[in-house]
């Protein structure tokens, strides 16, 4: 089975803007995690109705995982559905405690906020590759011929 090699590239660069971005407190690299993100999604959903036959379960579930996860975390319903996420509250407890000097609140306000966007776009990709590994491990049993589409 046979994946894109450019797919794999695109999506270590999304995971690597992402991190960097919460290293370096950059609105850049925040938007570039945002592109490579929906890059990846584009992409993937490309690769499951046109890709290549073996590959379309994979892609098909991190298509399908990718963008139920990105729609409840970054859709309109997000700030009530973003609440109940496990992921929410992984992101908070993740991030740093507020500054003692309240003339840097305003600074931790706005990275706090760039940590939990960031953070939902990296697990949208970690939703995307656990989708994709789930449909390939509950595919077609071995020895059946898939369909042709």
């Amino acid at each position: 089975m046979q994946y894109p090699l450019g797919f794999a590239i695109v999506l270590v660069l999304a995971v690597s803007a992402g991190g960097a971005s919460l290293a370096r407190n950059s609105d850049f690299l925040a938007s570039l995690c945002a592109s490579l993100l929906v890059i990846c999604l584009i992409v993937a959903t490309l690769h499951a109705r046109f890709g290549d036959p073996q590959a379309r379960r994979f892609f098909w579930g991190f298509a399908l995982a990718g963008w139920i996860y990105a729609i409840v975390s970054c859709g309109p319903l997000s700030s009530q559905a973003r609440a109940s996420l496990v992921t929410e509250m992984m992101i908070a407890r993740a991030l740093p405690p507020p500054p003692a000097d309240p003339n840097l609140a305003v600074t931790w306000r706005i990275d706090r906020e760039r940590g939990h966007q960031v953070g939902h776009m990296l697990f949208t990709l970690a939703a995307g590759i656990t989708g994709g590994l789930f449909a390939l491990r509950v595919g077609e049993p071995p020895g059946r011929q898939p369909v042709a589409t």
